[in-house]
């Protein structure tokens, strides 16, 4: 039995598809609830390679709606896209995954997607989303556009030339609701999901041109569902018109409240030794993992990684995790 055989025979893919299929690539960008979703559809669909990019670790909450993790994953703190790679070898032994557990920043986008044929967004902010625009749209790589939150997505494609691009689009700002404050059911997530794979799908299988160049919008607990033109790109736009990517000369986010986890992200452009810092903590009971350190600090639980970035949690008070930077770490870190 072909492992492939019904896909083939949906007629848009046929054999030929699923050929060309097999030797693409796309960047998952974010493996929380939509890029866990995208993966696995993209893997059993059989894509030849998948390169996921996550900045975070698994958290018991996040099983309600993220679909690769069990609670193991929870309980070890694994790395979403280590946690990610495991499961998804189990379904599809022939796809190539790559994982890169670090956050997404201006300085090293073009690097991360270089070889992608396709860039999905699974990512939860639009700084992040922003970032994924600007390096897609330098590089003449479609961006796939996702976003939910309660039981509402959006999708829309942007591809270079052909449609604006998001920043053209939104001016720039950080505009939607999140699930911070609006909650997200999985099949809101599903859903944005499949309509983001399905377009990628054209990518991957050479028809973009079947690409509608409109951002839809849906409801699932409401059943509302609209479609909107996608505007021509503004003459000021920076990126569509003048070729300058603002994302991609920032440096790295100094301080980001995570979407739901009451949880501030401190990121530097500098590195950890976490053997070291488990000893110079070791008043504030450290627990090393082969991923990351923790320590308990003024009633805050502190998760520090290898490349530089810090979770504090149980605040969404920037000032009180720099400040808490400062004193506990500013001196502790090594080039």
């Amino acid at each position: 039995m072909n492992r492939y055989e019904k896909q083939e025979l949906f007629r848009p893919i046929g054999k030929e598809g699923q050929a060309i299929l097999q030797t693409k690539t796309a960047v998952i960008a974010g493996v929380g609830a939509l890029g866990s979703a995208l993966a696995h559809q993209l893997a059993r669909a059989g894509i030849g390679r998948l390169i996921l990019i996550d900045r975070d670790v698994v958290e018991e909450s996040n099983l309600q709606r993220q679909t690769l993790f069990i609670e193991k994953d929870s309980e070890d703190m694994v790395p979403k896209v280590i946690a990610a790679k495991e499961r998804l070898n189990a379904i599809n032994s022939s796809v190539d995954i790559e994982v890169h557990f670090k956050q997404l920043t201006g300085h090293n986008a073009e690097k991360l997607v270089e070889d992608a044929d396709v860039v999905l967004d699974g990512t939860d902010n639009f700084e992040t989303r922003y970032i994924l625009n600007d390096v897609c749209m330098k590089n003449n790589i479609p961006y796939v556009y996702g976003g939910v939150a309660g039981s509402t997505g959006t999708v829309a494609v942007f591809l270079r030339d052909q449609t604006c691009c998001l920043r053209c689009l939104l001016g720039g700002r950080m505009l939607g609701e999140t699930c911070d404050a609006n909650g997200v059911i999985m099949p809101a997530v599903e859903i944005t999901a499949s309509y983001q794979t399905v377009e990628a799908l054209k990518i991957l299988t050479d028809q973009s041109a079947l690409i509608t160049p409109k951002m839809l919008t849906f409801d699932v607990w409401t059943r509302m569902n609209m479609e909107t033109k996608l505007p021509f790109s503004k003459a000021d736009c920076p990126v569509c018109i003048k070729n300058i990517y603002p994302a991609l000369q920032k440096d790295f986010l100094e301080a980001v409240v995570l979407c739901g986890r009451k949880t501030v992200q401190l990121s530097t452009n500098r590195l950890f030794d976490l053997n070291q810092l488990e000893s110079e903590l070791a008043l504030h009971h450290p627990i090393l993992t082969p991923f990351l350190l923790r320590v308990t600090i003024n009633g805050l639980d502190v998760a520090i990684f290898k490349d530089g970035r810090i979770h504090v949690k149980g605040t969404e008070d920037t000032k009180i995790a720099q400040e808490m930077y400062e004193e506990y770490f500013a001196r502790l870190v090594y080039e």
